[in-house]
């Protein structure tokens, strides 16, 4: 419990606002709550303290004698020595702010001699003060130089790895900084990978890409081994974004295809319990993968246990529930740990240049992406250690997913009663940023204008460069229509009960699906990469009023058929 009395003669005690309050830790769910209490100890009210901040299994926390509060973090896992394990030490700053530091150099390694451009873009003070910028590089070769400004050069003519800080002190002297490591004396590889006949933006099953990869790195040549470089080209089921695992240049121990299971598992409290090679109180990932061999009904099933909780199934220490995990995170989470009984299986390598097919994995919907990889680690020069490059392409599904526009104007998302992505008003648009043509014969268009929603209709324009750039095709008028899906839904379930309840019993789902209008423009001799957009027009429509609902938008390879 907070008292400011106990921390009379501190110029940075916590404010009067938490006298009083208790501070309460929770180990397993990794926050801090401050509870209110009225004058008989009885419960007031309580809200997260730091809500951005995770304690990783908080066991202890107490007060220094100048007012900090510092936080013991057990660690990820039970009777085990954690690399996460930490003491944390939060103060308070009621007056002017520490300025905030970014540090960082357009090369962080390269051959001798080595010219670098510091730089500490990103760097702010939220109070606005005038900044002093001190950069102190030093090495165990001796090199030991200061340098003023906030973006110095540098020159560096010897061998060895350089510990470059940045030092930020503000008009009022509060000060902040950063550090990072330049490497001289060794150069990272360069890669290069590049799809020389295929298009370079959709995956489509069954169509040959023709690739070719090279390698060279400044010590150690260009005559590398095949073998010493990892080519991986992987399928990537629906509910992976390929896009942004290739922005974030996943590690080559990694399995690329499931680092979004990883990283939700790395986001919760699974961690508690489990390991990946070594028990815990719960069995360890990899011993999961074993038992399991990952058909869709187990993959369901386990699922479901991450939800709902388990006891006794591996032990007596029961497995807590995640009512609050949307099923989707838990099955990603589920294909990352039973991917791990994977990592012994050997493939074919693929050569330096050749003829991929694509293709989609038994058991997946083919709704997913493709990752094309290619990375090398070289060798090292001298004492340095080795460098790592690599190359990623991320090829998209061709089905888009509107919600997932590059730049939009006039639409909106609802969510209630279901979802739907709505143009709201005349020349309402999404636009998605350089899109590959080659190859690409017509576009469909899944939209309607919903009589429920009191949709006005339109027309939806396709155009290259803007909103307002060359048009190359129009759909017909979509008009609102009215459906009456539950006589629909009753007329396929007195057929689905007349032939002896065969197969799945129908939804709303394959109703919507047999009357999904589809509208589908040819793209004529457009190629390459595009910006492209698609408007929707109806002066007639009211202010605010929907015009049309998009659902996705197909890429397609074959020609237009004659009508």
């Amino acid at each position: 419990v907070f008292r400011q009395a106990d921390f009379a003669a501190s110029t940075g005690r916590f404010p009067a606002y938490y006298e009083g309050k208790w501070l309460m830790v929770e180990f397993m769910r990794g926050w801090i709550m401050a509870v209110e209490m009225d004058e008989n100890g009885d419960f007031v009210g309580m809200e997260r303290f730091l809500p951005g901040e995770n304690f990783s299994s908080a066991i202890d926390m107490q007060f220094n004698p100048a007012g900090d509060l510092y936080v013991l973090e057990y660690g990820s896992a039970w009777f085990r020595g954690n690399e996460n394990a930490q003491i944390k030490r939060i103060e308070y700053n009621g007056g002017n702010r520490r300025p905030v530091v970014q540090a960082g150099a357009d090369r962080l390694a390269g051959a001798l001699p080595l010219s670098v451009q510091l730089n500490a873009d990103g760097t702010i003070d939220y109070d606005e003060d005038d900044l002093t910028y001190t950069w102190t590089v030093v090495a165990d070769n001796g090199y030991n130089e200061s340098f003023r400004g906030p973006s110095p050069a540098l020159s560096l003519q010897e061998e060895g790895v350089y510990t470059v800080t940045l030092m930020v002190e503000d008009a009022a002297g509060n000060s902040n900084e950063k550090s990072f490591e330049i490497m001289a004396g060794n150069a990272a590889p360069e890669v290069d990978l590049v799809i020389a006949e295929g298009n370079q933006s959709f995956f489509f099953p069954e169509s040959p890409l023709s690739y070719r990869i090279e390698v060279a790195d400044n010590e150690d040549g260009t005559a590398i081994a095949p073998e010493a470089i990892a080519i991986n080209f992987d399928y990537t089921p629906e509910g992976y974004d390929p896009i942004a695992i290739a922005q974030n240049h996943r590690a080559s121990e990694e399995w690329i295809l499931y680092a979004q299971g990883k990283e939700l598992i790395d986001d919760n409290d699974c961690l508690s319990c489990h390991r990946l090679d070594v028990s815990s109180i719960g069995p360890s990932y990899q011993q999961v993968a074993e038992k399991y061999p990952g058909s869709p009904e187990e993959k369901d099933m386990l699922a479901q246990r991450i939800i709902a909780g388990s006891v006794g199934l591996w032990g007596e220490h029961a497995m807590s529930a995640h009512p609050d995990l949307p099923p989707r995170e838990a099955r990603l989470m589920v294909d990352y740990i039973l991917s791990l009984d994977d990592a012994a299986v050997t493939r074919d390598p693929l050569p330096l240049a050749g003829t991929y097919v694509p293709k989609v994995p038994a058991g997946e919907n083919g709704k997913g992406g493709y990752l094309l990889r290619a990375a090398y680690t070289d060798q090292g020069a001298g004492s340095l250690p080795a460098l790592t490059a690599e190359k990623i392409i991320a090829l998209r599904n061709p089905v888009l997913n509107v919600e997932n526009h590059d730049v939009a104007a006039g639409t909106l998302l609802t969510t209630t009663p279901g979802r739907s992505f709505n143009v709201v008003e005349d020349g309402g648009f999404i636009g998605y940023k350089q899109l590959d043509f080659t190859g690409i014969g017509t576009l469909v268009i899944h939209a309607e204008a919903p009589s429920r929603s009191a949709a006005a209709g339109g027309v939806i324009e396709v155009r290259l460069g803007g909103a307002d750039g060359q048009l190359i095709g129009t759909t017909e008028a979509i008009q609102p229509v009215e459906i009456d899906f539950r006589a629909e839904l009753g007329k396929l379930r007195q057929a689905w009960e007349a032939n002896g309840k065969k197969g799945p019993e129908p939804g709303f789902r394959q109703v919507r699906e047999m009357f999904r209008p589809e509208f589908i423009i040819p793209v004529g001799d457009v190629s390459g990469r595009q910006d492209v957009f698609f408007v929707v027009r109806n002066p007639e429509a009211k202010t605010g009023q929907i015009l049309v609902q998009l659902q996705d938008i197909e890429f397609r390879q074959e020609q237009p058929a004659m009508r």
